[in-house]
Formats: C-alpha cells, sequence, structure tokens
C-alpha cells in the first residue's frame, strides 16, 4: 500500500482526481520501511528494475543528493521561479519535482526522474539555523529502501509520508494541476520560536529579505503565506511594514487549529509549491530594512523629541556619554549582576566620564499591543534591580533610565543612542547587535566560550555584515557555578554543540575586564566626537535610528 502512495505522482497522469490518496488506509505502518545509511550504500542490492537499473553511477548521484547546499538551491528556485531536483537515473534534473511544506523546517519532495519512471521521495530541512540546508533521507523507488545519512529508525520518516498522504487527501482535485504544471514556490512565513528578538531577525526576516532579493533578480513575484501564530504582535513591526515591496503578494489562510492544511490547500489551488525558508545571517539592508519600520511605529516616532532632547543629542549642550546595559536575570547570568554594573560605571565615570553620563538599563519589551508576555515575577525582578541600581549610583551625576516595559520599537529608540554597552549573553543582543550594530562587551561562563559556537553569532562575520567591535570576557576572567546533582557531583547543564548553557557564573578577574571595557568605551567616545580611531566612519550610520522628521 505504500508503495502504491509513492507512486502516485504517475498516477496524476490518468487520475485526476487523485483518488488513490483518498483512502484511509494509506496510514504508514511502522517498521515499514529498511534503513540503509549512505556511507554503506555501495553494498548494498537492490531490487533491479528494468525500467530503473540501480547500478554504481546511481548510486554516486544519490550521494551527490546528500551534499546538495538546499539554502542555495531555493535560493535559485525562487529566482527563476522553477522548480528542480537533480535526477537518479541519470544526469541533470528530474522531470518532474513536488515540494511539500510539513512544518517550520522539513519538506517533502516527490520526484519522478521521467515519464515512465517511478517515483523517489526526499526530506530536506530547509529552515535548520545554519547556513545552509540538507538532506535528511531519501525513500528509493522501490518503495521500502530509506536511506539516511547515518544508520537511524525508520519510524519517523514513515510518519512524515503518512503525513504527505493526508495533505494530498485534503488537497483533492488540486492535486493534479498542481502537480503537471506548477506556477512556482510561494514562502511560507512562521517565526519558529514565536516572536523570539533574536531568531527573528537572523532566521525568518532574514529569509524573507533574502528571497526577496532573488526573485526581484528574476523578475518573479514573492508569494508569502503568513502563518504567524501571534498576528498583530510582531515586535519589529507588521510584515506589511517591514517588507512594503509590491513585488510581494501575501496570503493569509484561515487562522484556526487546520491553518498548514489549509496554507497548502490554498497555495495548490493556486499551483504554487509551499516551502519553508530561513537564513542565519543579517546583512546591512535587513538591519536598515527594520529601522525604517521602527520610524513608522506611532509610538516610537513620537519618542525620538523626546530622547534626543533627554539626553542633550539637540546640539545646545554638552554630550554625555550614554552607556547601555542589558538584563538577563534568570540564567546565564552573573548572581550579583547589579553590584558589576555598578563596578562598571563607577569605573568608566572616574576613567571616561567625569562630567556625568546616561545608563539605559535594557530589560523586558512589551507586545506592540502593550500586553507583556515574560513572566510578571520576571519584569518585577528587573524592575526592582533598576532601582537598586539607582540607589547604588545615586551619589553620581549619573542618570538612570529604564527601558523595562517599553515596546522593542521604543526601546530601540533609546538604545540607538549608546556609545556602548555591556549585557550577559542572551537574545535581548539581537538589539544591540543586528537591528542597532552597537559595540559591546559580553559577559558569559567559561563552558560557553569553550563549548559553543553561538557565541560569537553577533560578531563573526559569516553571520553579521560590518560587525561593530564585540568584546567577551575570557574563560579564565570568571568561574561557572555549576549546580549539583543528587550524588554531590556538578551538573554541566549543556544544551549542545549549537546551543548555549544556562549555568551562572562568577566574575574573579574584574581589572582585566574592567580596562577591557574602558578602552572600547574610550574608543566610542572619541569616534562619538569626530574623532577618526579604530572603528571607521560606518559604524555610525549604520548603527543609529535614522531621525530625520
Amino acid at each position: 500500500m505504500l508503495k502504491t502512495m509513492l507512486r502516485a505522482p504517475l498516477a496524476l497522469v490518468s487520475d485526476p482526481d487523485f483518488s488513490a490518496l483518498q483512502r484511509p488506509s494509506l496510514a504508514c505502518r511502522v517498521g515499514l520501511l529498511r534503513a540503509v545509511a549512505v556511507p554503506t550504500l555501495r553494498a548494498v542490492t537492490f531490487p533491479q528494475d528494468e525500467k530503473y537499473p540501480l547500478g554504481v553511477s546511481w548510486s554516486e548521484r544519490l550521494e551527490e543528493v546528500f551534499r546538495l547546499n538546499w539554502t542555495d538551491r531555493i535560493r535559485t528556485m525562487f529566482r527563476t521561479g522553477r522548480l528542480s531536483m537533480p535526477a537518479l537515473s541519470g544526469p541533470g534534473e528530474a522531470w518532474r519535482a513536488s515540494f511539500v511544506r510539513l512544518n517550520v523546517r522539513d519538506c517533502l519532495i516527490h520526484v519522478q526522474d521521467g515519464p515512465g519512471l517511478p517515483a523517489w521521495v526526499a526530506l530536506v530541512n530547509v529552515g535548520k539555523w545554519t547556513a545552509r540546508g540538507f538532506t535528511n533521507w531519501v525513500l528509493l523507488p522501490d518503495g521500502e529502501t530509506l536511506v539516511t545519512p547515518e544508520h537511524r529508525d525508520s519510524s519517523l520518516a514513515e510518519v512524515q509520508l503518512s503525513a504527505l498522504a493526508a495533505l494530498y487527501a485534503a488537497a483533492g482535485d488540486a492535486i493534479g494541476p498542481w502537480f503537471r504544471e506548477p506556477a512556482g514556490p510561494a514562502l511560507a512565513y512562521r517565526p519558529a520560536n514565536g516572536n523570539h528578538l533574536g531568531h527573528l531577525v537572523w532566521n525568518n526576516l532574514s529569509g524573507v529579505h533574502g528571497l526577496l532579493a532573488e526573485c526581484e533578480t528574476g523578475g518573479q513575484p514573492l508569494i508569502v503565506y503568513d502563518l504567524s501564530i501571534r498576528p498583530g504582535a510582531d515586535i519589529y513591526g507588521s510584515f506589511g511594514q517591514l517588507f512594503p515591496e509590491s513585488s510581494i503578494q501575501l496570503r493569509r489562510p484561515i487562522d484556526d487549529d487546520l491553518l498548514d492544511v489549509r496554507a497548502f490547500v490554498d497555495a495548490t489551488r493556486e499551483r504554487r509549491h509551499l516551502l519553508s525558508f530561513r537564513l542565519a545571517e543579517v546583512p546591512t539592508s535587513l538591519r536598515e530594512r527594520i529601522q525604517r519600520s521602527v520610524n513608522k511605529d506611532m509610538v516610537a516616532s513620537a519618542v525620538v523629541p523626546l530622547v534626543r532632547k533627554w539626553l542633550g543629542r539637540n546640539g545646545d549642550g554638552p554630550r554625555r556619554p550614554v552607556l547601555a546595559l542589558g538584563l538577563r536575570l534568570q540564567n546565564r547570568s552573573v548572581p550579583d549582576l547589579a553590584g558589576f554594573y555598578e563596578q562598571v560605571v563607577r569605573h568608566l565615570y572616574t576613567s571616561c566620564a567625569p562630567e556625568g553620563m546616561f545608563v539605559v538599563v535594557d530589560g523586558m519589551n512589551a507586545m506592540p499591543t502593550g500586553a507583556i508576555v515574560a513572566p510578571e515575577s520576571l519584569i518585577q525582578r528587573e524592575i526592582a534591580f533598576v532601582e537598586e541600581l539607582r540607589l547604588q549610583l545615586a551619589d553620581l551625576p549619573v542618570e538612570v533610565i529604564s527601558c523595562v516595559g517599553m515596546t522593542t520599537a521604543e526601546n530601540l529608540i533609546w538604545l540607538s543612542y549608546a556609545d556602548m554597552f555591556v549585557a550577559p549573553q542572551g537574545g535581548g543582543l539581537a538589539k544591540l547587535r543586528w537591528v542597532l550594530n552597537v559595540p559591546g562587551y559580553v559577559l558569559t561562563s567559561a563552558i560557553n566560550l569553550s563549548q559553543s559556537g553561538r557565541v560569537f553569532l553577533y560578531s563573526h562575520k559569516g553571520h553579521t555584515e560590518a560587525p561593530a567591535p564585540l568584546l567577551s570576557n575570557r574563560p579564565d576572567d570568571v568561574e561557572d557555578l555549576f549546580p549539583n546533582g543528587p550524588d554531590g557531583t556538578p551538573l554541566i547543564s549543556f544544551e549542545g554543540s549549537g546551543g548555549l548553557s544556562s549555568i551562572n557564573f562568577r566574575i574573579v578577574n574584574p581589572a582585566r575586564i574592567l580596562g577591557e571595557i574602558e578602552e572600547l568605551f574610550r574608543a566610542s567616545l572619541n569616534k562619538a566626537a569626530g574623532n577618526e580611531s579604530a572603528f571607521g566612519n560606518e559604524m555610525e550610520r549604520q548603527r543609529k535610528i535614522v531621525t530625520t522628521q
């Protein structure tokens, strides 16, 4: 039965209503497929078919499918408007390929190399937080052999194939024209982590921005199905505000429990093949796009004159430095963060800013509607933190400004005037780095510095175009505070090679950290005063929101 389902693209030619896939008995059974790993592929004997000989060259082409860079391939498809997949039966492209989005990461591709040839299926990941998508598995034309990069169980693949059958059944009569005469790809837009400050910019908005550039280059429209799970809660502006280009055609299916199915059916009726797509990069043009959107926010635009006057940026008085301090109190931070921040401000006041300074505290934000989704207890802790810091600095000519509870757009206006920042590693850095490109100093644990690739996301040129300077403490500047397990041994809380540990840490070398913060702060002040220094003329332009009224 599964074989029948997998060869269904052939049936489309003679079965326009796709009735063969509308029977409920097509659900997959666990254990039906046999799994083969790529490294052992050439040693496996496959059933021979006179229409589809499985020789060594065929195996080599299959290996090539696993080496495909799906990020680049999808860019090309949107630029050309043509769906494509390499053939397994010979060199070149397959005759037909249908793309079916399963979720924010995975897409199933039904491939037919040529008329009369049996179909094969691939699952590709097109929404990973990496620089390239990749192939997860391939189901061979025999309908029984599942090839994977390494040995793994086939049960998940069987569930995914059942989902494919269910989507085909839901689309009904529209499947035939969709398969035979595709109009091209369409983008399914849904932030994978809701409205996470960082992933929204780095992955989701970056993906739309990148595909829009491809479509404009190729003269193609960008069809977007907005599947956001929180309509109206777009923290950097609505989709239309962020992407006002006339070449974008926005679709919004009915939002209910069947949203993903409705999106597939609606796209199928337009003969569009729906794909998710994410990138892992923040070009300057995306940063400027977000800044333009913030300028259109009514609250933020009204706040600009107030902020400029408050901070003395109207040219009618001396310019006092602005230091931004990031808050992270729940984990991955210094237990006495307020005490350390007091040291930072006192040190900079003594060494660099005897006339005084502004301290802008960056905290949890409200949604554009004013609603705060963060736990109330955490918001109260942040408010109490700011009050404690104010008391600790009351004897200095320092004004502490709290952004806790502001909308993200309003928060960004205040942060855009910062000369530099100091903050623990966390999602809040997205505002300071990916949206504003402020130079700064990041505090993090020794285990993150030594084991996590994400520590340097905000400064690596592969992820951020023209990054402003970003420094961090060294592993021996801190002592990690591992919690103890039931047997008294330390528990290393770590989310994996690409993740971040959530453990807290204690600063053991404050003198070196304070010295490095001072050096960066002094250089930033020199640049802000118009002196040529280490950063170049682009830094100020890139990191400040345009405030032309």
